[in-house]
């Protein structure tokens, strides 16, 4: 007789789901025989006693999702018995080929935070039980770079002790350009968003790249009371008082306070500006008693013809010449004559009324000029983002060098206002011939690196002086945001911050300060910076033995000595030679990573008590 084959696969399986029934009621009268059977319904409580007593048998009755929990759960403290490391984290090192990267440092902050949801690990070293980690220290050091560390040995007898192996590490940059290594470590890829789209035939003109009254507002321009009337902004009558009170003067047609019908944003968009004329603006100041008054403003047009060009002499007696920077001295304004009123009037009478002014960081130009004009476009916004803005802006002779292929601000006798608004022109021009998109690089599109984490529930603390705050952290979002002045008070403030924060950044200047003073000559003596330098290591000391047990330390050494890079810049001609060699010197640092636990904190605390004993002695 033949069988269905359907009929023969439904008793196979039938006569093993059977075995399986058998199998797990002789199990069942097995556990009541011995008085173990568990009840029907388990507490949170009665399943870690059925976990810590590792009975396989007690895990019948358990639902599905119970039981895998709990397998894992057995599974993950029997890796830990066969390691030997159940109930401490530790790290190891590997032997690196490359340097690392500030990026692969970061990497390893975020697996020890958040072992489970971040899934990415560190492939130069190997985080057994990152859940075990309790707190995460993060000191940066400036300017500490690895010849400090080996020439002077002896000024760091705690960071030796406490760290058994230093690897190196790179800053992002090239052979000729070093990038800060704390813009690599202190942010992380934004989300880019979705590119406008945009055919051939609908390139955007320049009306498109007009700044806002909102953007107005944020980068600091003067903006007419009309403006700020239709975007909304409050005290509009007391900002036009103090236009008046100081002098400003406005243009005769200015595009927003002339609106009809006012957008939500203040966007200047329902104007015909597709085919207004733009002009290039770039001042020169120098300090006077009341502050940066003008001493030079040029006029560029379209065609890189030079329309204006003039020395100012400015209204109260000046302190300094910025000669480096404007290229301006006393004998230079000897024989001139012309105010700022003069210049102002001329300006007026020059610049139509559907003028598009433009510049670099133009809110200065245009407060020393004290011109009102809306109709704006700044080479700082059209080259970066938003999220990037509040941390840096790129400098003009970058962006020259970069995008147009052109030196300026070569000259050791300061820079020319005439180039650098040719320079403006040149930048506005190619992008509106490439679109929105062209210049802007893919590392500004980031965000707060620790404002990241506090989203996620962190507790972050960021110990640092106000400029990097304001530079690298957005206080609104990471739960505490400590200034400091000097190295001293940094490392007290931490101290008190510790116990309380999962991640606490530490960031010391002092080698930073007296290396720059070296390099400018206040001090020759490198035996100035070996103080300094056994100040550093006491502070890391310190550090460490305020950390608790189970505490991630990590110090970061180097990142950038872009001082004498700047200077080389600046060299005209320049030596690749020697450009080279700073350049790697100043992308150069190290690494430092170890899990503190109880023993070390002993050694380190002798070591430090037979190293003050020795200093002791030798004083007297």
């Amino acid at each position: 007789e033949i069988i269905p084959r359907d009929y023969v696969s439904f008793k196979v399986s039938h006569s093993s789901m059977k075995k399986r029934k058998i199998k797990k009621r002789k199990s069942l009268e097995t556990a009541s025989a011995t008085d173990q059977s568990p009840p029907a319904k388990l507490t949170k409580r009665e399943i870690r006693d059925i976990l810590s007593k590792h009975d396989d048998l007690l895990m019948l009755n358990l639902t599905r999702g119970q039981r895998k929990r709990a397998k894992q759960k057995l599974k993950l403290q029997q890796m830990q018995q066969s390691a030997g490391t159940r109930s401490k984290p530790s790290v190891e090192l590997a032997a690196l080929a490359d340097s690392l990267k500030h990026r692969d440092v970061q990497t390893l902050v975020s697996h020890a935070l958040q072992p489970y949801v971040h899934t990415a690990r560190p492939e130069w070293c190997k985080l057994h039980n990152p859940s075990m980690v309790k707190k995460i220290v993060v000191a940066m050091v400036s300017y500490l770079a690895p010849a400090h560390v080996s020439e002077q040995s002896d000024c760091f007898p705690a960071l030796l002790k406490i760290f058994p192996q230093a690897l190196p590490l790179l800053s992002p940059g090239s052979s000729e350009f070093a990038k800060s290594g704390l813009d690599a470590f202190l942010s992380v890829a934004a989300k880019r968003k979705k590119k406008q789209s945009i055919t051939n035939k609908q390139v955007p003109g320049r009306e498109f790249y007009l700044l806002s009254a909102k953007d107005l507002d944020e980068n600091g321009f003067p903006i007419s009371t009309e403006t700020m009337h239709t975007v909304g902004i409050d005290k509009a009558e007391c900002h036009e008082a103090h236009m008046d009170r100081n002098g400003y003067t406005k243009l005769p047609l200015t595009a927003i306070g002339d609106m009809t019908e006012s957008t939500e944003d203040g966007e200047i968009a329902d104007f015909d500006y597709s085919h207004a004329p733009m002009f290039a603006v770039d001042c020169e100041m120098c300090q006077t008693a009341a502050g940066y008054e003008l001493t030079r403003v040029s006029v560029v047009d379209e065609s890189l013809s030079c329309l204006y060009d003039t020395l100012v002499v400015p209204e109260n007696p000046i302190l300094d010449y910025k000669t480096k920077y404007s290229g301006i001295t006393a004998e230079t304004l000897k024989n001139v004559t012309k105010r700022l009123r003069d210049v102002q009037k001329e300006l007026v009478d020059l610049l139509p009324a559907n003028a598009i002014l433009m510049g670099h960081s133009l809110e200065n130009d245009l407060h020393s000029l004290k011109l009102v004009h809306d109709a704006v476009i700044d080479t700082t916004v059209l080259y970066t983002t938003p999220e990037a803005r509040s941390r840096f802006k790129p400098s003009l002779k970058y962006l020259s060098r970069k995008h147009l292929g052109r030196k300026i601000q070569t000259s050791n006798s300061g820079h020319c206002s005439v180039e650098d608004a040719e320079a403006v022109m040149g930048l506005v021009k190619l992008k509106l011939e490439k679109g929105p998109e062209f210049g802007i690089p893919e590392d500004t599109l980031a965000e707060s690196y620790f404002a990241h984490l506090a989203e996620r529930g962190k507790q972050v603390y960021f110990v640092d002086q106000p400029f990097f705050i304001q530079r690298y952290c957005d206080g609104s979002r990471v739960h505490s945001v400590v200034c400091c002045g000097d190295d001293n008070e940094t490392v007290s403030k931490a101290c008190q911050c510790v116990s309380k924060a999962d991640l606490l950044w530490v960031h010391l200047h002092d080698v930073e300060k007296q290396t720059k003073a070296m390099q400018d000559g206040e001090h020759s003596s490198t035996d100035k910076l070996k103080p300094c330098l056994r100040a550093v290591d006491s502070s890391i000391n310190t550090l460490y033995n305020k950390a608790p047990g189970k505490t991630l330390f990590i110090v970061i050494a180097g990142s950038g000595n872009l001082h004498e890079v700047k200077r080389l810049h600046g060299v005209s001609p320049a030596d690749p030679g020697a450009l080279t060699k700073a350049v790697m010197a100043a992308r150069s640092g190290l690494v430092y990573v170890t899990i503190k636990d109880g023993e070390d904190e002993q050694q380190v605390e002798s070591c430090s008590s037979k190293d003050d004993e020795m200093d002791a002695n030798k004083s007297i």
